[in-house]
């Protein structure tokens, strides 16, 4: 099913209340890189802001997958963003003993 923009807007707005936080608004943008998606939205400040909280424990909150584009390869990371860190850091770590 095709959304159009208003549409996703009210769905991401509805989503991110259910799980709990103040929504001042949602402004999705068209992609300037359309290979990582269609629409982009960059409100982690605006939300932080109006729930008192860290940008990076909203994302903890709500993100549970992250997919990392590096050097033409795409990883998948199953966890919040705590975990993505924690665990690019041992990737990155296993490939420097690697390579010794």
């Amino acid at each position: 099913m095709k959304y159009n923009i208003d549409e996703l807007e009210i769905k991401i707005k509805n989503s991110i209340h259910d799980l709990g936080f103040l929504v001042p608004s949602v402004t999705l943008n068209p992609s300037n890189r359309p290979d990582l998606g269609d629409y982009q939205y960059n409100g982690a400040m605006a939300l932080a802001k109006a729930n008192y909280d860290n940008p990076l424990n909203i994302a903890n909150k709500i993100v549970d997958k992250i997919y990392e584009i590096e050097y033409g390869t795409i990883t998948e990371y199953s966890g919040n963003y705590e975990f993505f860190e924690k665990q690019k850091r041992i990737n990155y770590e296993r490939q420097l003993k690697d390579y010794e």
